[in-house]
């Protein structure tokens, strides 16, 4: 009888180690991706969406150019805000998983 419950408080141990593991992971994956938008890929697209703006301006490009990198100026945005919302679950997750809450407003 014993041996039995220390087996299942031993297989739950494991349970809730590797569910920790697996948040923590995915946590710091979104942290690094966050990471990639804010220090480069949103500054480079809009310096590329502004570059494209002024050299229309300039007579050197079509307005199709401008929408085009408007257009993919949106797109980014667009994947940064679901990476952040993919951030802010894992960051819910992990608190969930380790029953500390790291969420701060």
């Amino acid at each position: 009888m014993f041996e039995q419950s220390g087996a299942m408080v031993n297989s739950a141990k494991l349970e809730v180690e590797v569910e920790v593991r697996e948040a923590h992971s995915r946590f710091r994956l979104g942290e690094a991706k966050l990471a990639l938008f804010t220090e480069q890929i949103l500054s480079d697209a809009e310096r590329v969406q502004d570059a494209a703006l002024f050299s229309y301006q300039r007579g050197e490009v079509s307005l199709l150019e401008v929408l085009e990198a408007q257009r993919t100026l949106n797109e980014i945005y667009l994947n940064y805000y679901e990476t952040l919302g993919q951030y802010a679950k894992s960051l819910v997750d992990l608190s969930r998983s380790t029953g500390i809450w790291l969420v701060e407003f």
